[in-house]
């Protein structure tokens, strides 16, 4: 594969290769950082579809670095993709709740509403 782009299958493809332990050469680029960048560039898309399968590829890739960004996506436009942030960041635990409390309260979409309700009752806060 090569460089991926902000072409929907490439980054299909990309995220199922990250998913599924099949990145063994960087997707064309000389290191992981390289390729995250890369990636991390792409949440910009005017596609939601790329931008939730960026949240997934930089979640896999690096979970630690990945924070920032999918904090950054609770503000994405589009509900999906705050939703899949919102679950994403589950695993950063109590650390979420600072950023959801505010979502629960704001947001104005009430499905999303429901998915931050959910994170925080899963934390039990």
């Amino acid at each position: 594969m090569t460089h991926p782009t902000c072409d929907k299958e490439a980054i299909e493809e990309l995220r199922f290769r990250v998913s599924n332990n099949q990145l063994t050469d960087f997707a064309g680029y000389a290191s992981k950082d390289e390729l995250y960048r890369a990636v991390e560039a792409m949440g910009d898309s005017p596609d939601p579809d790329i931008r939730g399968h960026v949240q997934f590829i930089l979640y896999l890739l690096d979970r630690e670095r990945a924070f920032t960004h999918l904090i950054r996506c609770l503000s994405d436009p589009d509900e999906y993709c705050r939703a899949v942030a919102v679950e994403l960041l589950g695993w950063y635990g109590e650390k979420i709740t600072p950023y959801l409390i505010p979502l629960l309260q704001n947001d104005p979409c009430p499905g999303f509403r429901t998915v931050a309700a959910g994170m925080l009752g899963y934390f039990g806060t």
